[in-house]
């Protein structure tokens, strides 16, 4: 209930938002009331606290899940409305504007998250007006880019990336102007595919690439890396025509674009020799490919490593097996060094070195 209604100003100011509902529609299946009470409660809420109103308005375009505000304070890029900024400028300010959104019973607080119910968070973003809803798109992507923990492949957070999951990919692709919020909503996709599900994790890439290709172009770095991603999200679900078509159709791009060493396109000719392993033509590239790197990014480079790895696999299946037990030792104790004893990467070289052992 708003702070300072009497029972009867409340009924004459919900009949009013009744009103205003019913011009301006709701949701379908909403009812007038509960989308009437919401018009009224954040009407107030933008009077009294613009900023929890910012927050609020962002929230209503991402998942209804909780999402980690308080890992954005004081970390918000530049494109953060004012009144957003300003709500979480630290973890300290932000408890005011979370004490507004839970007092107000449009959000739930537990452990540093706000969530929204679903039916509060369709009826709040149904009921933004076009310019209302361009700011909100804007903050929502600031608190994607402020939120986004940090490398995927680091274990120690992983329970942050499965909080912010559901939101990564929930926003829409289109909506996104900043690099850095098309960086973390492609590698919730990779979250994904390191976790089995490389089903939804290819559809969703195939609807970021169709669309950054349309609006940026096929050569935008933004685009590329989405096709590496998803070349890598058909060859886990067995599709490696697709997934080499696409990874030869972007090493072409990167060497024009960037130049035969660098280290984007050592990349790329490193998955191409993936892709090139599943119809027998690997070893030639990988060779190449491990030259340059260890040329270009040096001999514990995690770049250089993984075609290491790769290519010890491939030295093996073609009778190698003293050359690829050579290097594959080798990339082990450099990953342990590198990466540690417990990394993934170190942990898939020690079962690779114990199988070569036994060739």
């Amino acid at each position: 209930m708003a702070d300072g209604l009497s029972a009867a100003d409340l009924n004459a100011e919900l009949a009013k938002s009744t009103a205003a509902v019913l011009a301006h529609g709701r949701p379908d299946g909403y009812p007038v009331s509960l989308a009437a009470q919401i018009h009224l409660t954040t009407s107030r809420l933008q009077a009294d606290h613009p900023d929890a109103a910012a927050l609020l308005s962002a929230l209503a375009l991402l998942a209804p899940e909780p999402f980690p505000v308080t890992t954005c304070a004081g970390h918000l890029p530049d494109q953060a409305s004012t009144p957003l900024t300003h709500a979480l400028a630290t973890p300290l300010t932000a408890r005011p504007t979370l004490h507004a959104l839970t007092r107000h019973s449009l959000a739930r607080a537990h452990d540093g998250t706000l969530q929204l119910h679903r039916l509060t968070q369709a009826v709040v973003a149904d009921q933004l007006a076009p310019d209302q809803h361009q700011q909100a798109q804007r903050d929502a992507e600031a608190l994607l880019i402020a939120a986004t923990p940090g490398d995927v492949g680091d274990p120690p957070i992983w329970p942050a990336w499965r909080v912010l999951l559901p939101h990564l990919l929930a926003v829409d692709p289109a909506h996104l102007t900043t690099t850095a919020a098309r960086n973390g909503v492609r590698d919730a996709c990779w979250y994904l595919m390191d976790r089995g599900q490389a089903h939804p994790a290819r559809d969703r890439l195939q609807q970021l690439y169709d669309t950054w290709s349309a609006q940026l172009g096929p050569d935008h770095e933004d685009t590329l890396w989405t096709a590496h991603y998803l070349a890598q999200a058909h060859g886990d679900t067995q599709d490696p025509e697709r997934a080499r078509a696409l990874d030869e159709d972007t090493l072409q791009r990167r060497r024009r674009l960037l130049g035969e060493d660098h280290p984007d396109t050592l990349l790329t000719a490193s998955n191409l020799a993936v892709r090139l392993a599943a119809l027998g033509e690997a070893r030639a590239l990988g060779e190449e490919t491990l030259a340059r790197q260890r040329r270009v990014l040096g001999e514990d480079h995690p770049d250089t490593l993984r075609t290491a790895y790769n290519l010890a696999i491939w030295l093996a299946e073609l009778g190698e097996t003293g050359e690829a037990r050579a290097l594959g030792e080798e990339t082990l104790l450099r990953r342990r060094r590198v990466l540690g004893e417990d990394h993934p990467d170190t942990l898939t070289t020690v079962q690779l070195v114990e199988w070569l052992e036994q060739q």
